[in-house]
């Protein structure tokens, strides 16, 4: 019998992809806005408010806030919406679960590896490693936080968290940004162009996802990123030499990125050291482990 799964914000990229990729293996409902279809049930966390008949039956929970942001500031608006949909919606979904009396088996949530700050350093990053301290790095350790405190509460057996990487797909996410003009053999990249990006294939991430059903104990902590470090100028000019054969290396001032971003181009400039080496012992394997054959599948590319 198949277990039910509910995703929250189901309109973003990693709910949509996990229903793609596992619609045939578990039964999925989806919390959204904009419900159209069988399955699909609305959601407001700006209101506190979604259709409790999504609740019934379910088994695990797979919170999946959006991880990455468009090229904009982060208004005062967009920065309260952020939180409904990341941190205030876990508060919700507590109350609901309380007023339902359901108990769950897991709750999953996709978190990020901004979890660590923005901050320039040498240091490779653990789940170990402390928290950052910019308002990003903040965010998403509330996040964790009302996720550790639905176990406390009893309202679930398991919380597992996922730290998550800069998720590479062709259609949405960074890399289209990040390869801009790759059709034309141009590479651009911002500042010096050496700030490690970490990524992850977008299979990979919601593999990783469904394998922490499987988990043994009540809370897990970890960092989901490919194991093959690579900067943005050699992820700009390896997908550039991929898709036209040419590389002409772009360089942009770091300044125009924080003009465009405000804070958040911090993540990008500066760059991190993020290890999966838990992750990878306790058994998952990536399916893209190096930055050639992720782009080779994302962008159908024969050897």
């Amino acid at each position: 019998m198949k277990e039910t799964l509910l995703l929250t914000c189901g309109d973003q990229l990693l709910a949509s992809h996990f229903r793609m990729l596992y619609g045939e293996k578990y039964h999925i409902r989806i919390l959204t806005r904009n419900p159209q279809h069988e399955d699909e049930y609305y959601w407001c966390p700006e209101l506190w408010y979604m259709d409790a008949e999504a609740l019934r039956g379910v088994d695990h929970i797979f919170h999946l806030p959006r991880l990455s942001f468009e090229p904009e500031r982060m208004s005062i608006r967009r920065r309260y919406r952020v939180y409904s949909y990341h941190t205030a919606a876990i508060s919700m979904l507590s109350d609901y679960l309380h007023q339902e009396s359901v108990e769950l088996k897991s709750f999953v949530v996709a978190s990020s590896v901004d979890y660590y700050g923005s901050q320039a350093s040498p240091y490779i990053y653990t789940e170990r490693s402390p928290a950052g301290d910019d308002s990003v790095a903040r965010e998403f350790q509330a996040l964790e936080e009302e996720a550790r405190l639905l176990h406390v509460e009893g309202l679930v057996h398991r919380v597992a968290v996922l730290r998550l990487g800069r998720l590479f797909c062709h259609y949405d996410g960074v890399l289209p940004h990040i390869v801009l003009g790759s059709r034309l053999g141009l590479s651009f990249y911002f500042g010096t162009g050496l700030q490690l990006i970490p990524w992850v294939h977008i299979n990979d991430a919601c593999h990783a996802l469904e394998w922490t059903l499987r988990g043994k104990e009540s809370i897990e902590v970890y960092n989901c990123v490919s194991p093959d470090w690579r900067s943005y100028k050699d992820i700009a000019a390896k997908t550039a030499y991929l898709r036209s054969g040419a590389v002409l290396p772009v360089a942009i001032p770091g300044k125009v990125l924080q003009i465009l971003r405000g804070g958040l181009a911090d993540s990008f400039i500066n760059g991190m050291r993020v290890s999966s080496l838990k992750l990878e012992r306790a058994g998952f394997r990536f399916s893209y482990p190096t930055l050639e054959e992720a782009l080779a599948n994302i962008y159908d590319v024969e050897d």
